[in-house]
């Protein structure tokens, strides 16, 4: 646990020292979130084999690829619990070429995690260091360590969501075929395309919460239907019931919900609320189907594991919220005086550091009661 509080403490000097820097007249946002992407990959890339629960399963995939050729990849069987994507082995396979260790494939998934959650804040968040802390925080990372080739495959299809709303099918659906070379999971994200055309009212927004709460109450005669969807090699999962924890899971998306509300009492409180949820369409429609998730995954720990691929997007969701809040649009501008502007940015920083203090204290609460996945206590792979 030591070694995650260290990368916190690391990760608000570094944002304190961009406050001072930017009102000494110095833009330091860029570099700082350099440091932090680099120190993400770091200890990543050197967390040893018994950091993340799967990260064991990904290392033996490694090294019984490397040791079979092309035509044998594609032939053999793995004999693990999850018969890895043929280009994933593919992927393996060129790895071994560089490296026969089997910390190479942590490393270059390590590469490949970073490199697309940077891709995917830069062009997304209008605050670059809330997102990465909120990845850090919310537990979102340490998961990562342990669904690694999932979230690299996840982070790769939200980053075609621009393209959803861009109105360019073709590129998003490319984009998620690109995302399903490493994990099939990414499947899940194409009907998004068409679900963002609709629009999103508070209203609807409560009726269809309520309404998948209530499927998911019925899950033992959804559980066929739900298993034609899904690829055959993952409906093992399905077929077994295996149940998660209620108070864990409970946590998790209450600590959620309660990000969200702090965002939408920022919107009410400069009478934004009307436009607050077809304004935040996107991200809300993410949150609405992570929820969704949730409420199956009292029934089935597998549907954790997809309620996460969308929670991830969380990190966008809460910075645009906050963003969408302080913004003033024109007809709003010409009302407000110098005195109300200045009331406004008060109100915004109160929100930030609230949402901020909230994310420290639930982080370090989880880690004393849950190990996120494995990845406490972490260790390097040099000390294993």
């Amino acid at each position: 646990m030591i070694w995650y509080l260290i990368i916190l403490g690391m990760f608000l000097l570094l944002g304190c020292y961009t406050i001072i820097l930017k009102k000494l007249g110095c833009d330091f946002t860029k570099i700082a979130f350099i440091i932090c992407c680099f120190v993400l990959f770091l200890f990543a890339a050197l967390r040893s084999v018994n950091v993340g629960a799967d990260t064991a399963q990904y290392q033996w995939i490694f090294d019984w690829v490397k040791n079979l050729s092309f035509p044998q990849i594609y032939t053999s069987q793995s004999y693990t619990y999850w018969d890895a994507e043929y280009t994933y082995k593919i992927y393996n396979k060129l790895l071994s070429f560089i490296s026969q260790s089997s910390q190479t494939v942590t490393v270059a998934n390590s590469v490949l995690l970073i490199a697309f959650l940077a891709l995917l804040i830069r062009r997304q968040s209008p605050d670059w260091w809330l997102s990465i802390f909120l990845y850090l925080t919310l537990g979102f990372y340490q998961t990562a360590l342990n669904l690694t080739p999932s979230s690299i495959s996840s982070l790769i299809a939200m980053g075609a969501i621009p393209y959803a709303w861009g109105k360019k099918p073709l590129y998003y659906f490319l984009q998620i075929a690109v995302a399903m070379v490493i994990h099939q999971s990414a499947l899940i994200f194409l009907p998004l395309y068409f679900i963002f055309k609709f629009q999103l009212t508070q209203k609807r927004f409560l009726i269809l919460l309520g309404s998948g709460f209530i499927l998911s109450m019925l899950y033992d005669i959804l559980q066929k239907p739900i298993a034609w969807v899904i690829p055959t090699s993952y409906q093992i999962y399905i077929s077994s019931v295996e149940q998660i924890g209620i108070t864990s899971q409970i946590y998790v998306w209450l600590v959620h919900v309660l990000l969200i509300m702090i965002c939408w009492f920022a919107a009410c409180r400069v009478r934004r609320r009307q436009e607050f949820f077809q304004n935040n369409k996107i991200g809300l429609y993410m949150f609405l189907i992570e929820s969704v998730m949730y409420f199956f995954a009292f029934e089935n720990k597998m549907f954790s594991r997809v309620s996460f691929l969308f929670s991830v997007y969380l990190i966008i969701t809460i910075p645009n919220m906050l963003a969408f809040s302080i913004r003033k649009g024109v007809k709003e501008t010409l009302y407000l005086n110098k005195n109300q502007t200045t009331t406004r940015q008060k109100f915004s920083h109160f929100y930030y550091v609230l949402i901020v203090i909230v994310c420290i204290a639930q982080y370090i609460l989880r880690m004393n009661v849950n190990n996120i996945g494995a990845t406490i206590p972490y260790e390097f792979f040099f000390n294993y």
